[in-house]
């Protein structure tokens, strides 16, 4: 998730106010309509094949969609015990869309000490998130849009081909590895997972810093095209995902035995097969998707 937040700063553009509200309208509808639509996958899934009440299920998927967070969470420590119900991965396009709302903010009205401002903030936001999850992960928002102005610092300051940056690649791997690996030092953003605080933090950005120059190299080969690909249809697959989480008995099925010797290896097939059927899907989708605009864009061409 640093890394998606990280990038999201990486590719934002600058904006002029005056367009704020045109952005926000074109960005409800690419983050936040899936979200609605997705829930709407759920209350069909809930009421015909889990047999569940369609009042009940319509409640519970709004409240989700309200609360906006990645999990359960709760009861709350009020004088009144308050169940808060999560959405799943679906938490992240909630989150993307607030962020690049007040990212645009923070970058238009903020000129100097960013990156200081941003950081008291993200402490602030990561105390709070340890204590309570506010709605649409709003505490989290100051880390996010630290991470985001980690992206756009290395997109306008940053010389991603000097040989700087390739040794900053190489320390930051090794001590990202020890780190994480070893010691178990990581963010799990939906959860609230902080441990060392804003070492944490650091750690992150070194594993993104990994991953970008670990991107660049890949470019030199063919299996880019289909990395390219899945990137550019990221959120389409995001919603796959959500989609046959919905269908998690078929994933917790052991194909072995206990006793056979690849009883270990049970989760790892199934994870392998859970992804390609989810790119298979992906490709099935695109295919419709590339057909409905030619044939939209063909009976237009012959309109005019």
């Amino acid at each position: 998730m640093p890394l998606f937040f990280l990038l999201a700063g990486f590719t934002i553009k600058s904006i002029q106010l005056n367009s704020f509200s045109k952005l926000i309208k074109k960005d409800f509808i690419r983050l936040i309509i899936p979200v609605f639509i997705m829930r709407g996958v759920n209350l069909a899934v809930s009421t015909f094949i889990k047999k569940a009440p369609f009042i009940d299920s319509l409640w519970d998927n709004i409240r989700r969609i309200l609360w906006g967070n990645g999990n359960n969470y709760g009861p709350l420590p009020f004088p009144i015990p308050l169940q808060m119900y999560g959405v799943g991965v679906l938490w992240f396009l909630i989150a993307i869309f607030w962020a690049r709302c007040f990212y645009r903010l923070f970058d238009y009205k903020i000129k100097e000490y960013r990156f200081i401002i941003l950081l008291i903030f993200a402490f602030l936001g990561m105390w709070v998130g340890s204590i309570l999850r506010l709605p649409h992960c709003v505490d989290m928002m100051p880390l996010i849009l630290l991470f985001m102005e980690s992206g756009n610092y290395i997109k306008n300051k940053v010389d991603i081909k000097s040989v700087r940056w390739r040794e900053l690649g190489i320390v930051s791997f090794f001590v990202w590895i020890y780190l994480v690996c070893d010691r178990g030092i990581y963010i799990e953003m939906a959860t609230r997972k902080y441990p060392y605080s804003m070492l944490c933090v650091l750690i992150a950005i070194l594993g993104c810093i990994v991953v970008i120059q670990f991107s660049q190299g890949l470019q030199q080969f063919r299996c880019s095209k289909g990395i390219i690909f899945l990137g550019r249809n990221s959120l389409d697959l995001l919603c796959i995902h959500h989609i046959d989480s919905y269908f998690s008995f078929v994933w917790k099925i052991n194909l072995f035995s206990e006793g056979s010797k690849l009883f270990f290896a049970n989760e790892v097939i199934t994870s392998l097969v859970r992804v390609l059927l989810d790119i298979i899907l992906l490709l099935i989708w695109v295919g419709i998707k590339t057909f409905l605009k030619r044939k939209r864009k063909r009976n237009y061409n012959l309109a005019c």
